[in-house]
């Protein structure tokens, strides 16, 4: 119940498509989309509390206002942007000492961020939960990198989006291995591709779809 107040608290209603959903299971963004709901773990839930104090602890330090960016058919909301640079805030409980200690999903995440902001440079500020230490990396795109990124990810956003609409879940290629930690990975309502579900049993599912639009919003409201 805790976890769910919590989860509610901090995410206004996400009735469109969003840069990150290219980076998970496609499966997860429909579930958002089709209105099932997530159901959450206390690992979860103390991973995503300290990631929320994390990056409010970020946006006061910078005095961020949250800035939501259209691309296409889906926005983008970098943590921060300064100097027209995106700054993505992540933590960990690992020790993070060279570039390659780094998950790949968060370079590729600051680099769709970059795409969406249009520029070839961004950072990524890494708090470590254990040893309080704040490291910052920046991470740099060349032109045809950039060029292929924005392709690609518009091509892959309007597919999805297509595939949502349709409604039919077993057209999804599903990530397995991310069904162990997925938050809609439940028995009764839970994600229609989770393990065990045979495709005759799954039903069709739609959405009331809001266009995406480019907003500012002060962080504290």
């Amino acid at each position: 119940m805790i976890a769910e107040k919590l989860h509610t608290l901090a995410h206004l209603p996400r009735n469109e498509l969003h840069l990150t959903d290219s980076l998970y299971c496609p499966m997860k963004a429909a579930c958002r989309l089709w209105g099932i709901k997530p159901v959450y773990s206390r690992r979860t839930s103390g991973i995503f509390v300290r990631g929320l104090m994390f990056d409010r602890l970020v946006k006061e330090a910078f005095n961020a206002v949250e800035k939501s960016i259209k691309l296409g058919v889906s926005l983008g909301t970098p943590d921060i942007i300064d100097s027209g640079e995106p700054i993505e805030a992540k933590h960990t409980t690992k020790h993070i000492r060279i570039a390659q200690d780094i998950p790949e999903k968060w370079f590729e995440q600051l680099e769709l961020e970059c795409v969406y902001c249009g520029v070839k440079s961004g950072w990524l500020l890494i708090g470590e939960i254990d040893s309080t230490l704040v490291t910052a990396w920046r991470h740099k795109i060349t032109k045809r990198e950039f060029s292929a990124l924005k392709m690609a990810h518009l091509v892959y956003m309007a597919t999805l989006l297509a595939l949502i609409r349709n409604g039919d879940a077993t057209k999804f290629s599903v990530v397995r291995e991310e069904c162990p930690t997925c938050f809609y990975n439940y028995t009764q309502s839970g994600c229609p591709r989770r393990p065990g579900v045979i495709s005759s049993e799954v039903q069709s599912y739609s959405f009331k779809e809001t266009d995406p639009k480019s907003e500012v919003r002060d962080h504290h409201e």
